[in-house]
């Protein structure tokens, strides 16, 4: 099977792996997600980005460098046709190079597109003091959020600012709570919060 072949069978994938896609560069392709690299075509074959988790997925496959990266070594995926394992082996690198320096939180963008309206803002720092120290208490973030004023002292947090569990629930938990916030005239955070807590919980 040819490269462009490969990269047809490949790109096929996109379906199943959140804004993924193979893209041409002179004669080969490489592989990316939300437009980061995370492995290439080269020779015919398919490469990923030779990460821990990847490599506890195929502990017996040896290490090469098909591109001579001088970041990177790489695992050949050789079953292509196994969609679930590859699809798993693409998020495994994505997750290990890029997830934890994303945006899950941009609370300073939101005070930002509200600069004139000093009540609103007001309001929202407000709320997000009672998110943010539900989210500490509950052991979602990893460093406290409030000066020894209880004044918030971060306002952007990405994903390397959450502990295991923040991981999983803070980001739904941020979501619900921005729109419990639009749709609510006289929201009550305080008995919400516990009750999404839960359910998101015992998922």
């Amino acid at each position: 099977m040819t490269s462009k072949k490969l990269a047809k069978q490949i790109d096929k994938y996109d379906k199943e792996i959140i804004n993924f896609g193979v893209y041409q560069s002179a004669e080969d392709y490489l592989l990316k997600k939300n437009n980061k690299e995370v492995g290439c075509l080269k020779d015919e074959k398919c490469f990923l980005i030779a990460t821990p988790s990847l490599i506890k997925l195929f502990p017996s496959e040896t290490l090469t460098n098909p591109l001579e990266s001088l970041v990177h070594q790489y695992i050949e995926i050789k079953d292509i046709e196994n969609k679930e394992l590859f699809v798993k082996a693409v998020n495994a690198v994505y997750d290990d190079l890029h997830h934890k320096g994303e945006f899950v939180a941009d609370i300073s963008s939101i005070f930002e597109s509200y600069q004139k309206y000093p009540k609103d803002i007001t309001q929202f720092y407000d709320e997000h003091i009672i998110f943010l120290r539900f989210a500490y208490e509950h052991n979602l973030l990893r460093l406290n959020p409030f000066d020894l004023q209880g004044r918030i002292i971060k306002f952007e947090y990405l994903y390397r600012d959450l502990t295991e569990k923040g991981e999983e629930i803070f980001p739904e938990l941020y979501d619900k709570f921005l729109q419990y916030g639009d749709r609510t005239p006289n929201p009550d955070y305080e008995k919400m919060l516990p009750r999404w807590y839960k359910k998101l919980e015992e998922k």
